[in-house]
């Protein structure tokens, strides 16, 4: 049997499809939410040197509240997927999964790839979040220098909060493109029905 992989395309399931779907086509929300994630660790960044806070605090306070957002956004962000993937309405569900996007996916395929983009960067936060407060309350001994380390996992911690703290913007742009499209469909309707 040939063991060649054929090539993912927007039809591909599982990880090869979605990573497909969102490193391929969904290339501008990536990178948007990228550029502004790497504003924001180099912002922080710059707020260091001028900190009575050592780096080690500083990655302390940043697992604080990765610890303490990421489990409502991960939340939100599944009670938003249920409501999406719950859609009962089948003339809506249908417009939507047919609506193409400037990218080229259905609406219905813009939804999917964010939300599970976004449950994916929250899924991260956490398990970074989980490790990091395991390590600081473990109190583990570094034979490399602790500002390399430290400054390595200040840079990626950071990096991955706000990704995920970013991706929310992607969903609700998302939420709102299908709210105009759920409102013109029905005002179409309403038109049809006063003809």
């Amino acid at each position: 049997m040939d063991n060649v992989r054929k090539r993912a395309t927007l039809e591909s399931m599982g990880w090869r499809g979605f990573f497909y779907v969102y490193f391929k086509c969904c290339k501008k929300q990536l990178w948007h939410s990228a550029r502004w994630s790497v504003v924001a660790t180099i912002g922080i960044s710059l707020m260091i040197p001028f900190s009575t806070k050592t780096l080690f605090e500083m990655i302390v306070c940043l697992t604080d509240i990765g610890l303490k957002v990421a489990p409502p956004l991960l939340g939100f962000t599944l009670s938003g997927y249920a409501l999406i993937v719950g859609f009962k309405d089948g003339n809506l569900s249908e417009r939507i999964k047919l609506h193409v996007t400037k990218n080229g996916l259905t609406m219905y395929q813009q939804l999917y790839t964010t939300f599970v983009a976004m449950l994916g960067a929250i899924f991260l936060l956490l398990i970074e979040s989980s490790i990091l407060y395991i390590a600081i309350k473990a109190e583990l001994q570094c034979k490399i220098s602790a500002v390399i380390v430290n400054s390595i996992v200040f840079s990626i911690y950071s990096f991955s909060m706000f990704y995920a703290l970013l991706a929310v913007k992607d969903l609700l742009s998302n939420l709102f493109s299908l709210g105009q499209v759920t409102n013109n469909y029905y005002k179409s309707k309403q038109k049809e029905k006063c003809a």
